[in-house]
C-alpha cells in the first residue's frame, strides 16, 4: 500500500498548478468521470483562464457530477458533460473540491488565502466519493421551492426510504 502524498500550492499559481494536475491526471489514467463543488469565486480570480480550462476538461470527454451552493445558480448549468446539483443555502461552502481517480484536489479562495491542497490517497478519494454521492442522494434536483431544505427531500432508493425519519430532520 502506497502512502498518501499531500501537496500545497499557494497564490493564483498555485490554483493553476492544481486544476493542471486534474487534467494531467484525466489524460494519463483516462479517466472520464469527476465529482465536483464549485464556487463563483473560482470564475472570478481566473476570468480568462478557467473558462478555458473548462473546454480542456470537456475535449477530454470528461463528465462532471458537480454541485453548486444554491446562490450559484447562474454560474455553471448543466450541459451534455456536466450535471449540476445545488446545496441550500443553510449549507454554504467556502472551498471548490474536485475528486478525480485517487486524488482529491481542495481549493481556497477566501481573503487572501488562495491555495490548492492536494491529497493522493485511494482510500480518503473513495471516501470523499462516498459522502459526494451520498448528498446527491438525498439531493437529486432542485427543490420546487427555495426555501425547501436539503434534507426535506424523501428518498426514492428503497434502503434509505427505510432510514428512520428522525435522521432525516433538521
Amino acid at each position: 500500500m502506497d502512502a498518501p502524498v499531500v501537496k500545497l500550492y499557494t497564490h493564483i499559481n498555485g490554483i493553476k498548478i492544481g486544476l493542471e494536475d486534474i487534467l494531467e491526471t484525466l489524460k494519463a489514467k483516462k479517466i472520464k468521470q469527476i465529482l465536483a463543488t464549485s464556487q463563483p469565486d473560482l470564475l472570478e480570480h481566473m476570468p480568462k483562464y478557467f473558462p478555458n480550462w473548462l473546454k480542456q476538461r470537456e475535449n477530454l470527454g470528461v463528465f462532471t457530477k458537480l454541485i453548486l451552493p444554491a446562490t450559484a445558480r447562474d454560474y455553471l448549468k448543466s450541459n451534455e458533460l456536466r450535471e449540476v446539483r445545488y446545496l441550500d443555502k443553510k449549507f454554504p461552502f467556502t472551498c471548490s473540491v474536485t475528486i478525480y481517480g485517487d486524488k482529491i484536489a481542495f481549493f481556497s479562495f477566501e481573503g487572501s488565502e488562495l491555495y490548492c491542497m492536494i491529497i493522493k490517497s485511494q482510500a480518503v478519494s473513495d471516501m470523499f466519493t462516498q459522502f459526494f454521492l451520498f448528498i446527491l442522494t438525498f439531493q437529486p434536483h432542485w427543490p420546487k421551492k427555495l426555501s425547501e431544505s436539503f434534507f426535506s427531500y424523501q428518498p426514492c432508493n428503497p434502503v434509505l426510504s427505510s432510514f428512520p425519519k428522525k435522521h432525516l430532520q433538521n
